[in-house]
């Protein structure tokens, strides 16, 4: 795992480079609100913020590298105890390519994200697990140094205990773009 996070920190190194008179930016980066809907007792809803950094290697291709952090609660029915709510957070880190369509207006784009999943249950240790994601969204122009993310949808399977748990997570907020 680490030498996978050392080769794409030196490939999103290597597109920093500022070019000269280029059509698109060299460097995005992304913040704002996320939301997920995660299985963990039931489908919960979890909310949050997520941060993006993208190295853009050509005009329709870049590496990204992303994080998202959500936390929420789940309730908990027992027939002896009752029900009670228990507190979890989710964190998200992915890495992977992401193709872009780039217009006047905006840019659409579509990734593929490896990494993993961290869920941490109240003050109980967490366990790390194998996710990816897959999905897209637009960004939409508002001058050349920023754009604001209309959305962003991504599928996100989770490997969690042997087993394959299906979440949802979708995203909106600023975009800062550099090298342009």
């Amino acid at each position: 795992m680490r030498k996978l996070i050392l080769l794409l920190a030196v490939l999103f190194l290597a597109a920093l480079p500022a070019r000269a008179q280029s059509s698109y930016p060299s460097t995005e980066i992304f913040g704002g609100y996320s939301y997920l809907n995660s299985k963990f007792i039931d489908r919960e809803n979890l909310h949050g913020f997520g941060v993006s950094f993208a190295g853009n290697l050509s005009e329709n291709w870049g590496l990204v590298a992303e994080t998202s952090f959500h936390f929420g609660k789940a309730r908990i029915v027992d027939p002896f105890l009752g029900s009670f709510d228990l507190d979890f957070n989710k964190y998200l880190f992915l890495f992977g390519p992401r193709f872009s369509k780039r217009g006047n207006g905006g840019t659409a784009f579509a990734h593929v994200l490896l990494g993993g999943a961290r869920t941490k249950i109240e003050s109980t240790s967490s366990n790390t697990e194998f996710a990816l994601a897959v999905g897209g969204g637009v960004d939409i122009n508002a001058g050349k140094k920023f754009a604001f993310r209309a959305f962003q949808i991504d599928y996100v399977p989770e490997r969690s205990t042997g087993e394959w748990t299906q979440n949802f997570r979708a995203q909106i907020g600023i975009v800062f773009k550099f090298g342009q």
